[in-house]
């Protein structure tokens, strides 16, 4: 209680459900000491720092090595990695300060988590068709593959005519389809060998795990506090991380299967000259 001609700084979170397009039909709050919201504070920004970090390392480290590859699957992937880092900024509330000069982007502010995950959701799509060979491989799924990509480049249309929750329950469903569609495309070629597939494998269940945990605190299944650890980001920089790997390893197939080539026809060479000379 507050007594008569006191006063108490108090800090508060309007959140009583897990849907924040939705108006609180109460004023429920949590409060903190200012020293613990303070800790959490700096907290939160170390991790918001190590995880913004190693995006930003991961899509210069990626651009140099595309200069110098000029492999097309670095692009969906470096975009998907920029896709990451934004959501990063967005989902941790700094985009509203850092763009406060932009008047409107207060009342955007909602509708761009539809966006930047229309940019991760049909980057990450492009980067599975072009490095799974999808279109050759298993020309059906390519064929869904196109579908989800559609949808994908539609979703931002129903809250730009208003109807942000149907956007938000129309993109969670669309998210659960094409992880798993990826997934099951992972798996595929991982169990033939597919090169550098393993790494695709590991690192893109890495992600699935992380929204599975998410997907667990809403629903009850694990508490709400596990969101503090951060599992969707963990998930995403271990994708992201072996994700580097698969294409390195990639190249260097390539590169052999090359040398093989080239030793080949240089043998074959040999023996035209030899049978000359005879």
């Amino acid at each position: 209680t507050i007594g008569a001609e006191k006063t108490k700084t108090v800090y508060f979170n309007l959140g009583s459900t897990v849907n924040y397009l939705q108006v609180p039909t109460n004023l429920r709050f949590k409060v903190f000491t200012q020293d613990k919201f303070e800790r959490d504070e700096i907290n939160h920004r170390i991790a918001l720092g190590f995880f913004s970090g190693a995006y930003i390392i991961m899509l210069f480290y990626n651009l140099f090595i595309y200069f110098s590859t000029r492999d097309r699957n670095y692009i969906p992937y470096m975009v998907a990695l920029l896709g990451a880092l934004l959501l990063t900024f967005h989902n941790s509330g700094y985009t509203v300060s850092i763009l406060s000069a932009w008047e409107n982007y207060v009342h955007m502010h909602s509708k761009m988590q539809f966006f930047l995950s229309q940019i991760l959701g049909s980057s990450m799509l492009i980067f599975t068709a072009w490095f799974l060979d999808v279109k050759n491989r298993y020309p059906k799924y390519y064929t869904v593959l196109k579908i989800l990509l559609v949808i994908i480049l539609f979703l931002p249309v129903p809250s730009l005519l208003g109807h942000a929750n149907l956007n938000e329950k129309l993109s969670g469903l669309d998210g659960i389809v094409t992880m798993s569609f990826i997934l099951i495309l992972a798996i595929k070629s991982a169990l033939v060998r597919y090169p550098s597939s393993q790494f695709f494998l590991v690192g893109y269940g890495a992600f699935a795990l992380g929204i599975i945990v998410i997907l667990s605190t809403f629903i009850g299944v694990l508490p709400a506090d596990v969101r503090d650890y951060y599992p969707l980001n963990i998930g995403s920089s271990i994708e992201m991380v072996f994700f580097s790997l698969a294409l390195g390893n990639r190249i260097n197939v390539l590169a052999k299967d090359n040398e093989l080539k080239q030793a080949e026809i240089i043998h074959q060479l040999h023996e035209k000259q030899e049978l000359q000379v005879n």
